[in-house]
Formats: C-alpha cells, structure tokens, sequence
C-alpha cells in the first residue's frame, strides 16, 4: 500500500537528500587538500544525519510562513 504524500513533503525530502549529499561531497573535499584518511564511516554518520537536520527546518521554516 503506497502512503500519499503531499507535493511539498516529497519536494522536502528529496531537496534533503541532494543537499545532504552536496554537502558530504563538500567535506570529502576538504578533507582531501587537508591530506585526512578518507573514513566512510564519518561519512555515513554525517549523510543521514545533516539530511534529516535539513529536513527538519525545511518543515519549521515551511510551516512558519
């Protein structure tokens, strides 16, 4: 049985998922010139992590306005 969404609430969610990953991208990057060990696991914590932070707000500042 599939859940119906809202247009917003997909939009959201999948707006999480591209900047979470822009922004792993991003510290992957740094990390790198710093010369650091590429460490997945500080990458799988951080993904998940700064996606559903992202989300979050994204609802707040949806709702607030």
């Amino acid at each position: 049985m599939m859940l119906k969404m809202k247009t917003s609430t997909k939009k959201i969610i999948k707006l999480s998922i591209v900047k979470s990953f822009i922004f792993c991208m991003i510290m992957v990057a740094i990390d790198y010139a710093q010369g650091e060990t590429f460490k997945m696991s500080k990458y799988l914590f951080l993904f998940p992590t700064y996606a559903i932070g992202i989300g979050l707000l994204d609802v707040y500042l949806l709702k607030k306005s």
